[in-house]
Order: C-alpha cells, then structure tokens, then sequence
C-alpha cells in the first residue's frame, strides 16, 4: 500500500480516524453532489399601462415569476417597440430643460408612477408624448413625460419667467 506524501498531515489524520480506511492514491473522487432540475418557469398574466400610439392604455403581458422578466408579446411574435418612452432620448439623458409652446420645464424628482385616467395627452416632443393632469390654464404648470412601460412618468415643472431685477439700472 502506498500513501500520498503529498497530501497535508491534518487529512491523513482524518482518514486514519476512519475504521479500516487509509487515502490512498489510486482512490476515485468522491461522486458529484446530486443536483435538482431546475423548475419550470411560472408565468402569469398582467395588465401594464404603456403607451401605444401616442396613448396611454392599458395592455396584458406575461410576467415570468422566477426571473422577474416581463414579456410584452407572446412567443415566436414580434415584440411591439416604441420610441414613446424618454428614457432613451438624449435630452432625457442630459436633464435638458424642455421648450414646449415657448415655455420651459426642468426635471422635477424622481420618476414616478401615475394613473393612467388622471392624464391627458397635451402634445409631443421628438415623438415622446406629453400629458398633462390638468389642461386649464395654459401654460400647464406640470408635465408628465412617459419613461418607460407602467405609467412610469418623469415629472417636469413650469420654469418661472423673471421680468428682469429691480433695483438695478
């Protein structure tokens, strides 16, 4: 019988706590753990508010539980793309201001969701509709601007007109 002079003191010690077992060089590996088939995806049905045409609506799509991903068209169809979301427009990007009707709106917060009948379409800018919450008084104070599929909006706020400094000549 010829031992491994190579393997560690600590693990020919273990061995030889083994009834009748030494390590020897000619030993298979131990067999590899058994492992469990992964489980089959769970899907299920949704409604998502998205923009479509220029209008918010609402649409069904498949949510796969296990990975969390959404599925907007059912397998082997196209799925429907849209360049009705900021969120890739460079402007968006930049945080530049928006020029809508001779007014200009700044980024306000964080994107958030909002309900889709509290809105109204109020216009367009480079394809990404605008919707406002309420269309009186004009300039509308607010904008809402589609970020991305859930009535994901970024808000944008009336930048205030200064008429110049007082007190200065």
């Amino acid at each position: 019988m010829r031992v491994l002079r190579s393997i560690p003191p600590i693990l020919l010690a273990l061995g030889a706590c083994a009834p009748g077992r030494t390590v020897r060089e000619d030993d298979p590996p131990p067999p590899a753990p058994a492992t469990a088939a992964p489980s089959p995806p769970i899907h299920r049905a949704i409604s998502v508010c998205m923009v479509q045409g220029g209008q918010l609506v609402q649409s069904t799509a498949t949510l796969d539980v296990t990975t969390g991903d959404t599925a907007w068209a059912p397998p082997g169809q196209p799925v429907p793309t849209s360049t009705a979301y900021a969120a890739g427009a460079m402007w968006f990007i930049r945080n530049e201001p928006l020029i809508v009707e001779g007014s200009s709106y700044v980024k306000y917060g964080t994107p958030r969701v909002v309900p889709r009948e509290e809105l109204e379409r109020a216009g367009e800018l480079g394809g990404v509709p605008l919707f406002v919450d309420d269309p009186l008084p004009r300039p509308a104070e607010v904008l809402y601007v589609p970020v991305r599929p859930g009535c994901v909006f970024q808000v944008y706020m009336l930048e205030p007109r200064l008429n110049g400094v007082r007190g200065r000549r």
